[in-house]
């Protein structure tokens, strides 16, 4: 609903939108037997501009700081990826992985055993990855943004933070 609002308001026809609702299969998202050992941060999806990925990385180096231990997977590609590495390499932010793309199985192990799935995305059209860590049983940290604020439950399936405010301490209260 919050997309179509957002459709609406810069002059599509409310006749030609049409709402489906996502759903995930729970034969492949499901919990998993067991979460890392060390606190871990999941980001899965591609890597463009409006995902904000910047924002997650400011986060981590203040989780960092609480949880010298933490890890932070970054799991999709796309044209951010170089200025995203490059931004790790200038603020030496150790414990961060890049995967690239990932297939389905990998994808479901890496949200299966996170201990969170994080997502600092501007905008959001609906944001299936949050169901499907929803299903494997870890709790997403995300903007409260058109898409992500109708799949996250706050305070059960995960965490909506204010658009200014701070990502890090919402990632530290799950971790």
């Amino acid at each position: 609903e919050s997309t179509k609002t957002e459709m609406l308001k810069i002059g599509f026809n409310e006749k030609k939108i049409h709402i489906i609702y996502n759903g995930v299969d729970h034969t492949l998202f499901k919990p998993g037997s067991e979460k890392t050992v060390q606190p871990s941060i999941v980001y899965v999806g591609r890597l463009k501009k409006y995902k904000r990925l910047e924002l997650l990385l400011d986060a981590f180096t203040k989780v960092k700081k609480k949880l010298p231990q933490a890890t932070l997977t970054i799991a999709g590609s796309g044209d951010q990826e170089e200025s995203l590495r490059k931004l790790i390499e200038e603020k030496k932010i150790s414990g961060v992985q890049f995967l690239g793309f990932v297939d389905d199985a990998t994808k479901v192990d890496l949200l299966q055993r996170s201990w969170v799935f994080a997502t600092p995305t501007s905008v959001e059209g609906w944001g299936l990855v949050v169901l499907e860590a929803a299903a494997c049983g870890t709790p997403t940290v995300g903007f409260n943004v058109s898409g992500i604020r109708e799949a996250i439950i706050p305070g059960k399936s995960g965490l909506l933070v204010p658009e200014n405010g701070d990502f890090a301490q919402s990632l530290l209260r799950i971790l």
